[in-house]
């Protein structure tokens, strides 16, 4: 078998690389449709994603870590690893989510209240004051080698 990497910094350019070679490696009789074999192997289907960008200024007018609010999204979202915890030789990872009843979706995640601090008024504003929230499709899947983004056919 022969392995190609491509790799680069844009995902965009990797991908738009990795499907031209591919189509044009799938039209040769002794390749074909199946010899060819990607890794990821779903690197052209992209999935929906929700970006959350911070106004870091609006964040700093009102007293917001950033870091810390970024992680909050993340530990609603997706669950977010906050350190670990030693037992009987073993490290066990502590992983901060939402309460299990509670539901979340890509259009309540707007309203979900951040903390302002005592300093700019107290009480909270909804994430969407604060930062804007945009849906994208994105790969299911990113490869690194050496640190670039890439995709393997073999």
């Amino acid at each position: 078998g022969i392995e190609v990497e491509l790799s680069g910094t844009r995902l965009d350019e990797v991908r738009d690389g990795a499907g031209a070679l591919m189509g044009t490696l799938m039209q040769k009789p002794e390749y074909g449709f199946g010899k060819v074999r990607p890794d990821p192997m779903n690197f052209n289907t992209p999935g929906p994603e929700m970006h959350v960008r911070i106004d870091r200024v609006r964040a700093a007018d009102l007293g917001i870590d950033v870091t810390a609010l970024g992680l909050g999204v993340q530990a609603l979202v997706d669950g977010a690893v906050v350190g670990d915890f030693r037992y009987a030789g073993d490290a066990i990872d502590l992983l901060l989510t939402r309460p299990p009843g509670m539901e979340l979706s890509p259009e309540s995640l707007a309203s979900i209240p951040v903390a302002v601090t005592a300093e700019n008024g107290g009480g909270s504003v909804p994430l969407a004051a604060i930062a804007t929230l945009e849906r994208v499709a994105a790969p299911q899947t990113i490869k690194r080698i050496e640190q670039l983004r890439a995709i393997t056919l073999t």
